[in-house]
């Protein structure tokens, strides 16, 4: 399907189904200080996505792809895990439509962050400058 929008990617370090999402539950209530994906622990409390960061995306004109590393490797082989132009995760990426998605927000700079609202300054500048 061809994208009519830009699009933005957040991209999770975890694998999609029902056993990663119930593992990563459970890893991020007992040891959130060992958990892999900033992305996760920054957009989402211990059930479901926060409000705050929800309705920043609703506020983009861009279509939001959610991925998991699993999912953004199988469909982006090339940037994906051991790709060529391999993308640390967690990531933020930005595609206009017809181009390829690239890096706006690093897994670096999520990983310094203390919370979302960082995040959602970062993704607002970053995605309105393109």
């Amino acid at each position: 399907m061809i994208a009519l929008r830009p699009q933005l990617f957040l991209v999770y370090n975890a694998d999609a189904g029902l056993l990663g999402a119930i593992a990563h539950t459970i890893h991020r209530f007992f040891l959130p200080s060992t958990y892999p994906c900033s992305l996760c622990a920054l957009t989402h409390g211990h059930v479901a996505m926060r409000r705050d960061w929800k309705s920043f995306l609703n506020t983009l004109d861009v279509d939001v792809v959610f991925c998991h590393r699993d999912d953004f490797s199988d469909a982006y082989p090339h940037l994906g895990m051991g790709g060529d132009n391999e993308v640390n995760l967690p990531s933020v990426l930005f595609a206009r439509v017809g181009a390829e998605p690239s890096v706006i927000v690093s897994a670096e700079e999520m990983n310094a962050m203390a919370d979302v609202f960082e995040l959602i300054d970062l993704v607002r500048d970053r995605v309105l400058r393109r």
